[in-house]
């Protein structure tokens, strides 16, 4: 089976079933940074990604290494070859992934930056894609977009207005339907932009589990802290300093005293400490 890297420059005739791989010129892609769980959570919110109509794409989500990657294709896609010779659409983010440079031609190449794929200008030296090609092993995910049927006009007309005549009624309560759904996501997304809500529940609850991290984090130190303070100093006793930095506490107390027994009794992992000239200085790891 033939396999073939459709690029804007694709000038060739086909009439022979082919795998078509679609360069980086008829697509979008982004790889989706927040945290993602599942492949139907990422489908959710592939759409807010763009800043493309959504009436005008398809959208769809894959993923890679362990990562999730959005795409999205303009619906109105037309490719120099005949639909019925196309045998599956893939595209390069995820046939090519394993390479970080392939050639296209003498002008331009494929490269990988940060796990995406795209066109450059210019010449490089890197392999050539149609010497990978051939013996490229292809994945199980394509796009169906262009799996059409060739129907004849004479018949498909007829049958419509058959269909119509014995169906007006469901199609007036579906277009009542649709008009009122329209409403509502209206009112919804005028809801969501005034009260500045993200727009999917996914996006919500990953920004209130990150707010749950911090949150916890905070007062997981703060009880150290408070512990701390708490240090049970004689008179003439004082704290001379008490900084914290990533989850380390450093501390100088004015005392003739080693303070250690005291910490270790509160669960801190002395890291280092030391009782010199009336000054006890110590590294602390609250556990």
């Amino acid at each position: 089976m033939k396999r073939i890297l459709y690029t804007n420059s694709f000038n060739q005739e086909i009439n022979e079933p082919v795998d078509v791989i679609l360069s980086p010129h008829f697509y979008w892609i982004k790889k989706i940074e927040i945290p993602i769980k599942k492949l139907k959570d990422a489908r959710e919110i592939a759409p807010t990604l763009f800043k493309l109509e959504r009436e005008s794409y398809i959208f769809d989500v894959f993923k890679l290494d362990n990562g999730y990657f959005a795409v999205a294709f303009p619906k109105k896609l037309e490719l120099k070859i005949p639909p019925k010779f196309i045998r599956s659409v893939r595209i390069a983010q995820i046939e090519f992934y394993p390479y970080d440079c392939l050639k296209i031609d003498s002008n331009t190449a494929l490269k990988k930056i940060d796990d995406l794929i795209f066109c450059f200008p210019g010449k490089v030296e890197c392999p050539s894609v149609d010497e990978i090609l051939p013996q490229l092993e292809l994945s199980p995910k394509t796009f169906p977009l262009f799996n059409r049927l060739e129907i004849d006009k004479r018949v498909l007309i007829p049958a419509l207005g058959i269909f119509l005549l014995f169906n007006l009624g469901f199609l007036v309560r579906w277009y009542g339907d649709t008009q009122q759904l329209k409403r509502l996501e209206a009112e919804r997304s005028a809801y969501l932009t005034r009260h500045h809500l993200p727009s999917t529940t996914f996006q919500l609850e990953a920004i209130l589990e990150e707010l749950r991290q911090k949150w916890n984090s905070q007062l997981h130190w703060k009880r150290g802290l408070a512990i701390i303070t708490k240090t049970p100093l004689k008179p003439g006793e004082s704290f001379r300093k008490i900084a914290f930095d990533s989850n380390r506490f450093t501390i100088e107390v004015t005392t003739h005293r080693n303070l250690n027994p005291y910490f270790l009794s509160h669960k801190f992992k002395i890291v280092e400490s030391q009782l010199e000239k009336g000054t006890y200085r110590a590294t602390l790891q609250w556990r």
